[in-house]
C-alpha cells in the first residue's frame, strides 16, 4: 500500500494518506485526524524527511489492508484541538490525555500508549536542586507548562501553574530566566529531543521523573460533533485491541 507525504517541514501543516476500512457507512470516505506540530518523540517526529514515531505506526496498522482514507495534519495543538471539537475539518485528535471537560466533546479511545511525568530545573547561577519526592511537593515552587496542555496526571492542578509557554523551547527560556522554579514535560518526550540535539539544554538543566507517579495514558479523542462517531470510535477500539506495534521508544 502506497502512502504520500504532501509537505515536508515540521512547523507546517503535513498531509499523508492511507487506505481505511468499511467501518462508518456512506458518509464520507476519509477520516481526518489531528496532532500537535510540535516534534514529540517518541509519539510523533520529524526525521529523515517525513513524520515518523509510535503515532504513524498505529494509523499504519488500523488503516493497514482497508479501502477508504485517512488524513493526518500537524497543527499548533489550540488549533487542533479547536479544530476536531466542531467535527468538520477534523474528526480525531492523536496523542492526548484524559480530562472531564474535555470528555464533553470529545469520545475518548481505549488507551494506546503511556509516558512518564517529568520535570526540569536549572542549578545554573547557583540555584539550589528543588526537593521533590512527591508530587505535593510542587505546591511549594513555582510552576511553569505549556499553554493547552493537561496536567493532571503530574499531580498539580492545571490552574496552579503558569501555562504561558508556547513550546517546549520557550518553557525552558523561562525557567532559565528565573520565572520559574520547576518546568513540567513529558519525560520521555524532553530525553529524546535532547537525545536528537532538537532541545537547548543549557549547562545545569536537569531532567528528572516526576516521583510516586504512574505513566500519563495517550488516547485518540473523537468529536462528538463529527458524522459517525460512534462507528469511528468503534473502529479505532477495535484496531487499538489487535495492535502489534510495541511501547514507543525514544529514537
Amino acid at each position: 500500500m502506497q502512502r504520500r507525504l504532501s509537505a515536508v517541514l515540521p512547523v507546517v501543516a503535513v498531509a499523508l494518506r492511507a487506505a481505511a476500512g468499511q467501518a462508518f457507512g456512506s458518509h464520507g470516505k476519509t477520516i481526518a485526524f489531528c496532532h500537535d506540530n510540535q516534534n514529540r518523540p517518541p509519539s510523533l517526529y520529524f526525521a529523515h524527511g517525513r513524520w515518523q514515531g509510535h503515532d504513524m505506526d498505529v494509523l499504519n496498522q488500523l488503516f493497514a489492508g482497508n479501502e477508504r482514507d485517512f488524513h493526518l495534519e500537524a497543527l499548533p495543538w489550540q488549533r487542533c484541538m479547536q479544530s476536531t471539537a466542531k467535527g468538520e475539518n477534523h474528526q480525531v485528535v492523536l496523542s492526548a490525555t484524559y480530562s472531564a471537560r474535555r470528555a464533553q466533546r470529545y469520545y475518548f479511545s481505549d488507551s494506546y500508549y503511556s509516558l512518564a511525568p517529568g520535570y526540569l530545573y536549572t542549578t545554573a547561577d547557583g540555584r539550589s536542586p528543588p526537593d521533590i519526592s512527591r508530587p505535593s511537593d510542587f505546591f511549594r515552587y513555582r510552576v511553569c507548562g505549556m499553554s493547552g496542555f493537561n496536567y493532571d496526571g503530574f499531580g498539580i492542578a492545571n490552574a496552579q501553574m503558569d501555562r504561558g509557554a508556547k513550546d517546549l523551547p520557550q518553557l525552558i527560556a523561562k525557567l532559565v530566566a528565573g520565572r520559574c522554579d520547576i518546568a513540567l514535560t513529558q519525560h520521555d518526550v524532553a530525553q529524546a529531543l535532547k537525545h536528537r540535539n532538537r532541545l537547548p539544554w543549557p549547562d545545569g538543566l536537569a531532567l528528572r521523573k516526576v516521583p510516586h507517579t504512574r505513566p500519563v495514558r495517550y488516547y485518540m479523542m473523537v468529536s462528538r460533533q463529527a458524522p459517525n462517531a460512534r462507528q469511528i470510535l468503534h473502529f479505532i477500539n477495535r484496531g487499538i485491541q489487535r495492535l502489534d506495534t510495541p511501547a514507543p521508544r525514544s529514537p
